[in-house]
Protein backbone atom coordinates (compact mmCIF):
# COMPACT_ATOMS: atom_id res chain seq x y z
CA UNK A 1 0.00 0.00 0.00
CA UNK A 2 2.49 2.96 0.33
CA UNK A 3 2.06 6.04 2.44
CA UNK A 4 -1.41 7.45 2.83
CA UNK A 5 -1.55 11.23 2.67
CA UNK A 6 -4.44 13.58 3.07
CA UNK A 7 -5.11 17.19 3.85
CA UNK A 8 -7.23 18.13 6.81
CA UNK A 9 -8.56 21.31 8.35
CA UNK A 10 -6.92 22.07 11.70
CA UNK A 11 -9.09 25.10 12.49
CA UNK A 12 -10.34 23.59 15.73
CA UNK A 13 -6.77 23.10 16.93
CA UNK A 14 -5.55 26.52 15.83
CA UNK A 15 -5.45 29.27 18.40
CA UNK A 16 -5.93 31.97 15.80
CA UNK A 17 -9.07 32.70 13.82
CA UNK A 18 -7.83 31.17 10.55
CA UNK A 19 -7.51 27.55 9.50
CA UNK A 20 -4.66 25.97 7.65
CA UNK A 21 -4.40 22.72 5.75
CA UNK A 22 -1.37 20.50 6.24
CA UNK A 23 -0.25 17.26 4.63
CA UNK A 24 0.22 14.19 6.78
CA UNK A 25 1.88 10.92 5.77
CA UNK A 26 0.65 7.83 7.57
CA UNK A 27 1.62 4.20 7.70
CA UNK A 28 -0.76 1.71 6.07
CA UNK A 29 -1.77 0.52 9.53
CA UNK A 30 -2.83 4.02 10.59
CA UNK A 31 -4.58 4.51 7.25
CA UNK A 32 -6.67 1.37 7.83
CA UNK A 33 -7.43 2.42 11.41
CA UNK A 34 -8.66 5.87 10.33
CA UNK A 35 -10.72 4.45 7.48
CA UNK A 36 -12.27 1.90 9.85
CA UNK A 37 -13.32 4.70 12.21
CA UNK A 38 -15.00 6.56 9.36
CA UNK A 39 -16.66 3.41 8.00
CA UNK A 40 -17.98 2.58 11.48
CA UNK A 41 -19.93 5.82 11.45
CA UNK A 42 -18.21 7.18 14.55
CA UNK A 43 -16.61 9.95 12.46
CA UNK A 44 -17.70 11.64 9.25
CA UNK A 45 -14.24 12.26 7.78
CA UNK A 46 -10.59 11.28 8.09
CA UNK A 47 -9.88 14.80 9.33
CA UNK A 48 -12.29 14.41 12.23
CA UNK A 49 -10.58 11.18 13.30
CA UNK A 50 -7.18 12.88 13.24
CA UNK A 51 -8.44 15.96 15.11
CA UNK A 52 -9.96 13.76 17.82
CA UNK A 53 -6.73 11.78 18.12
CA UNK A 54 -4.74 15.01 18.45
CA UNK A 55 -7.14 16.33 21.08
CA UNK A 56 -6.77 13.09 23.05
CA UNK A 57 -2.99 13.32 22.78
CA UNK A 58 -3.05 16.92 23.99
CA UNK A 59 -5.29 15.98 26.95
CA UNK A 60 -2.97 13.09 27.85
CA UNK A 61 0.06 15.37 27.73
CA UNK A 62 -1.73 17.91 29.95
CA UNK A 63 -2.57 15.18 32.48
CA UNK A 64 1.02 13.94 32.44
CA UNK A 65 2.27 17.50 33.00
CA UNK A 66 -0.11 17.90 35.95
CA UNK A 67 1.12 14.63 37.46
CA UNK A 68 4.74 15.70 37.01
CA UNK A 69 3.95 18.99 38.72
CA UNK A 70 2.41 17.13 41.67
CA UNK A 71 5.45 14.86 41.84
CA UNK A 72 7.73 17.90 41.88
CA UNK A 73 5.66 19.38 44.72
CA UNK A 74 5.85 16.10 46.62
CA UNK A 75 9.62 15.95 46.12
CA UNK A 76 9.92 19.51 47.45
CA UNK A 77 7.82 18.53 50.49
CA UNK A 78 10.05 15.53 51.14
CA UNK A 79 13.19 17.64 50.81
CA UNK A 80 11.72 20.21 53.23
CA UNK A 81 10.78 17.51 55.75
CA UNK A 82 7.03 18.01 55.31
CA UNK A 83 6.19 14.32 55.55
CA UNK A 84 4.06 12.01 57.67
CA UNK A 85 5.48 8.68 58.85
CA UNK A 86 3.96 5.79 56.90
CA UNK A 87 2.61 4.09 60.03
CA UNK A 88 0.74 7.26 60.98
CA UNK A 89 -0.74 7.47 57.48
CA UNK A 90 -1.82 3.82 57.51
CA UNK A 91 -3.46 4.29 60.92
CA UNK A 92 -5.36 7.30 59.59
CA UNK A 93 -6.53 5.37 56.51
CA UNK A 94 -7.67 2.43 58.64
CA UNK A 95 -9.64 4.72 60.96
CA UNK A 96 -11.29 6.44 57.99
CA UNK A 97 -12.27 3.07 56.47
CA UNK A 98 -13.76 1.98 59.80
CA UNK A 99 -15.61 5.28 60.20
CA UNK A 100 -17.03 4.91 56.69
CA UNK A 101 -18.13 1.31 57.36
CA UNK A 102 -20.06 2.45 60.43
CA UNK A 103 -21.99 5.00 58.36
CA UNK A 104 -23.02 2.42 55.76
Amino acid sequence: MGDFSFVFDISILATSCYSRAINVSLTPELERWIEAKVKSGLYQTNSKVVREALRAMREREEKIAAIREKLDEAEADIQAGRVVPAEQLFDFIKSEVERHKQKV
